[in-house]
């Protein structure tokens, strides 16, 4: 059975290394509290020795406290108690992958009380940088550490590398184990018609259509799918020819579609209506435009931006309980860097975007992300296919378009954080507003 390393404060028989108050154990992987974080900075300035590399950490961080009167090399503590390491434990001291190791303390304050964990800090040096790797074995503990590097150097102007996002490394830990969802081939190839420009136009106008009434007419079938006489299969092999009725009910009349594949001996043909077969028809109501969005993410042109992580219709609790009423679903997630600059952002991607749609998707970023304190959001989006009854009030510069802007109040001591909503009518129209929304979250948050 694999072994895992879980750090324990007090008095501790099993511990295979101890120091200070600090005790490491090898507990079976179904133990809590075994989680550990290793985390690498790559910082261009020259320092020639280890225990300067510790006092400047001393001074950016003051609430850091060494337990050693110097940095060691790493090769003793690996002979020390890690030489004859079973490979099916964990290990403490071997995957550092630096000359020297050190043990400190950080204090902190967690719900107005004051907390302390231990961390590992893992030294090297060259000409140019100084390299410093971190183990921690709480997320929090990780985050003030990481904050205080990256907020020093870019007051001192310092060239940074990072592993990632930090706030990235917390999102994939507040996440709720979910069932994968896999496309079957006939999404796929449906996904993939649609992110053709010249297909999308097509696709827009029978998509409106299909929202309203749930088919098209033969009318409409002959005016969207041929172009110069000819048949555009890239969009019509999607769809399927269905017998329209019509159910007399007391005071209406209801029209529903007939779903067979034999088409009935009838020479009424205009009584037919064309629609998606049953399966694609859920596809495109339920997860197309989370993947089409994702796609576009990924496939366009950032400029001077980046797309570092991305993640699709993934579940959260933030308040890291067992709660089901705090879990969240967020359609989509990116983390957009420029500049060692990076702001993670939360995308919901919704058919038809209505001033209802719009409300209920706040209250719930507001209750279960904003008020459990663990907030990782730099802003939230609200993108649209359609626009429903929802009023855009702000201009994209330069255009006649318009988008919405407004804050999400927290009623705690959270931090508020900004919304926009946009709706969309090109691929080309889409990777502009996305754009513009982006450089504005930037230039404001």
């Amino acid at each position: 059975m694999y072994r895992k390393i879980r750090v324990k404060q007090g008095d501790c028989s099993s511990a295979f290394f101890k120091i200070g108050s600090y005790a490491f154990e090898k507990v079976d992987e179904q133990c809590m509290g075994t989680e550990v974080y290793k985390y690498q900075f790559q910082i261009g300035m020259s320092i020639e020795s280890e225990i300067d590399i510790r006092l400047w950490i001393e001074d950016i961080i003051p609430i850091v406290k060494f337990l050693t009167t110097a940095p060691e090399e790493l090769r003793k503590y690996i002979q020390l108690f890690e030489e004859n390491t079973n490979p099916n434990e964990e290990c403490l001291f071997h995957d550092f992958r630096t000359k020297f190791i050190d043990f400190a303390v950080i204090k902190y304050e967690v719900n107005k009380e004051m907390r302390e964990d231990i961390f590992l800090c893992g030294y090297s040096m060259d000409e140019k940088y100084v390299y410093i790797v971190v183990k921690t074995f709480s997320l929090i503990t990780l985050s003030e550490v990481y904050t205080g590097i990256v907020e020093n150097c870019r007051v001192q102007d310092l060239k940074l590398i990072l592993d990632e996002d930090i706030r990235w490394i917390r999102l994939n830990s507040y996440k709720v184990k979910d069932d994968i969802q896999i496309l079957s081939a006939q999404d796929k190839e449906f996904l993939k018609k649609t992110l053709v420009k010249t297909n999308f136009d097509i696709f827009y106008k029978i998509f409106r259509q299909i929202d309203a009434e749930g088919f098209l007419s033969k009318k409409l079938y002959d005016e969207y799918m041929y172009r110069d006489g000819k048949q555009l299969k890239q969009v019509s092999k999607f769809f399927s020819p269905y017998w329209k009725l019509s159910s007399n009910l007391p005071e209406k009349a209801k029209n529903i579609l007939y779903l067979h594949d034999e088409v009935p001996e009838d020479e009424h043909i205009d009584s037919y209506v064309y629609a998606f077969k049953p399966s694609l028809m859920k596809y495109y109501l339920q997860n197309w435009f989370e993947d089409f969005t994702l796609r576009m993410v990924k496939d366009m042109d950032w400029g001077n931006y980046h797309v570092m992580h991305s993640m699709k219709g993934c579940r959260f609790n933030f308040f890291n309980n067992d709660d089901e009423n705090n879990v969240r679903e967020i359609d989509l997630i990116i983390e957009i860097q420029r500049d060692n600059n990076s702001k993670i952002i939360a995308v919901e991607c919704k058919k038809t975007l209505s001033r209802k749609e719009i409300r209920a998707t706040n209250k719930k970023c507001k209750e279960k992300v904003l008020e459990s304190g663990n907030n990782i959001f730099d802003a939230f989006i609200h993108i649209g296919c359609f626009k429903g009854d929802v009023e855009f009030d702000v201009p994209f510069n330069g255009t006649r378009e318009k988008y919405k802007q407004g804050i999400i109040n927290a009623e705690s001591d959270s931090y508020d954080a900004p919304f926009y909503a946009f709706t969309i009518k090109s691929i080309g129209d889409y990777q502009k507003k996305i754009l513009y929304i982006i450089d504005e979250i930037f230039k404001n948050w």
